[in-house]
């Protein structure tokens, strides 16, 4: 599974934002830094084919400066995504090999890859996968809309984490993938304190490298207000 590295982030990062024809630097990448699939699809904003990916939480566009932010600041520890391979994924996979159908509770609503067609996902409903698999995902066109109204029908009251803590999603505890991990945790920490330990235990450095990422950001966003600001100010002097 490929790891952050010092090396590899701030390599990889350069070249490929000057890249012209993404398929062809990433090959040149992968050549240089073999075994780091994802990472070069996340630095070059494309899949395995070099094919360009919209901005979802996998590219790296989708979070402003993020690519200038690990040029100048490569974060000192390593970053996996092993806990998702061995807990989730891999389980998950090993559970439903031997079905014909798999069914799943996705919703498009929840956005991030869920909206996003995949080669086994054609209709994004119900598909037939290239192993022969079927594939099904029933609510995959409910709305957040239709879930509240569903809710309050039928009087459905939901787990404490949403009702008690005032959590708005649930996953894994403290998963730094989400930017919002340290607010959820701060939220829970009246009343799951040792989960809280330990999340930041595991995942403390993530967690101090995202505020450090948040700084940089709002400062360069200053900086570009400031500078759009003179800039009309010059401009409307000159007429």
């Amino acid at each position: 599974m490929p790891l952050f590295s010092q090396r590899v982030c701030h390599a990889a990062a350069v070249r490929s934002r000057e890249a012209a024809d993404k398929a062809a630097k990433r090959r040149e990448l992968k050549a240089r830094y073999p075994g780091c699939e994802q990472l070069l699809n996340f630095l070059c904003c494309c899949n395995a084919a070099g094919e360009p990916r919209p901005n979802i939480q996998l590219v790296i566009n989708s979070s402003k400066y993020m690519r200038d932010f690990i040029g100048e600041c490569p974060p000192d520890f390593r970053i996996s995504a092993k806990c998702c391979d061995c807990c989730k994924k891999a389980p998950a996979h090993q559970v439903q090999k031997d079905y014909e159908m798999v069914i799943t509770g996705e919703r498009r609503d929840e956005g991030g890859m869920r909206s996003v067609p995949r080669k086994d996902n054609t209709s994004l409903c119900f598909t037939e996968t290239g192993s022969g698999q079927y594939r099904l995902r029933p609510l995959y066109y409910v709305t957040d809309a239709d879930k509240a109204w569903y809710k309050d029908y039928y009087g459905i009251r939901y787990s404490d984490a949403y009702e008690v803590y005032g959590l708005t999603r649930t996953g894994c505890c403290g998963c730094p993938i989400s930017y919002k991990a340290v607010e959820d945790l701060e939220k829970i920490r009246p009343y799951e304190p040792n989960v809280v330990k330990a999340a930041w235990n595991i995942f403390g450095k993530s967690y101090e490298y995202r505020r450090k990422y948040n700084e940089y950001k709002a400062a360069r966003s200053r900086e570009e207000r400031e500078l759009e600001g003179q800039v009309m100010l010059w401009g409307g002097a000159a007429d």
